[in-house]
C-alpha cells in the first residue's frame, strides 16, 4: 500500500485557513486576557499571553504532524517489507532496517 501524500495544493489551502484563523482569532484572545477582571499578577506579570498560547499550540501541532508521519512511515516500511520479503526503508524515507523498527 503505497503512503498517501497529498500534494501541494491541499498543503496550501490548510495553511491558509489556518493563518485566516489564526489572525481572525488572535485579536479577541490578546484582547479577553488583558480583560480587568483577570488578577492582577496575571495582567502585569506578562502582556501577550496570547501569543504565548497560539505559539505554543502552533509547536504543539507540529510535534504531532510529525509524530503522525514518523508512524506512517513506519507503518508503510513494515507492510512493504512483508510483502516483498526485503527492507525497503529506502521507499519510506527511513535509513533502518525493517527488524529493528518493531
Amino acid at each position: 500500500m503505497p503512503p498517501v501524500r497529498p500534494g501541494p495544493a491541499a498543503a496550501a489551502g490548510i495553511g491558509t485557513i489556518l493563518a485566516t484563523a489564526t489572525i481572525h482569532m488572535l485579536a479577541p484572545a490578546s484582547e479577553a486576557l488583558s480583560n480587568p477582571c483577570l488578577p492582577a499578577a496575571w495582567r502585569e506579570a506578562y502582556g501577550p499571553w496570547a501569543f504565548l498560547f497560539a505559539t505554543a499550540a502552533m509547536m504543539a501541532m507540529h510535534l504531532v504532524d510529525y509524530l503522525v508521519k514518523v508512524g506512517r512511515a513506519r507503518e508503510v516500511n513494515l507492510v512493504l517489507c512483508g510483502k516483498y520479503g526485503r527492507c525497503c526503508g529506502a521507499l519510506a524515507g527511513l535509513a533502518r532496517p525493517c527488524w529493528r523498527m518493531v
